[in-house]
């Protein structure tokens, strides 16, 4: 065994149509009210002991950035099942609300240029220098 393995390789997700996306958070009757990105990474856990090393099977997690109403918020999620499905259908939030009374939003997905442009707007964020960064390939 390799005293440092490699990461393994990624299966596809459908997380990972979200990966570096701004969505637009739409308000009903009001417009929109903020801003989310989402980055779709892979974790792996390394085992092993001091003479071998090992890593799991990787999984997808969530980490999604938020500006609604002018709070920013940064959420890490590891069981996305149900939060993929919601950031498909164009929900917000993606996770449960135990609150009756709790706001519910629209996301309205901008394209992959549109999300460059207000990702520096809304967050301050180069998503090429983001990209770079977690060493990550278009």
């Amino acid at each position: 065994m390799p005293w440092k393995p490699q990461f393994p390789p990624v299966s596809p997700h459908p997380a990972q149509d979200f990966d570096f996306r701004v969505a637009e958070v739409l308000a009903i009757g009001e417009g929109r009210v903020g801003h989310v990105l989402v980055f779709a990474e892979p974790y792996a856990q390394q085992t092993g002991h001091l003479w071998w090393k090992n890593m799991s099977h990787p999984k997808m997690t969530l980490e999604v950035w938020s500006y609604i109403d002018g709070e920013f918020d940064d959420t890490f999620l590891s069981d996305i099942g149900d939060a993929v499905e919601r950031l498909q259908r164009g929900e917000w939030p993606v996770w449960p609300i135990q609150d009756d009374d709790a706001r519910t939003y629209l996301l309205v997905w901008l394209g992959i240029e549109e999300s460059r442009r207000v990702s520096i707007e809304a967050f301050g964020l180069d998503l090429d220098q983001e990209r770079r960064r977690r060493k990550r390939a278009e």
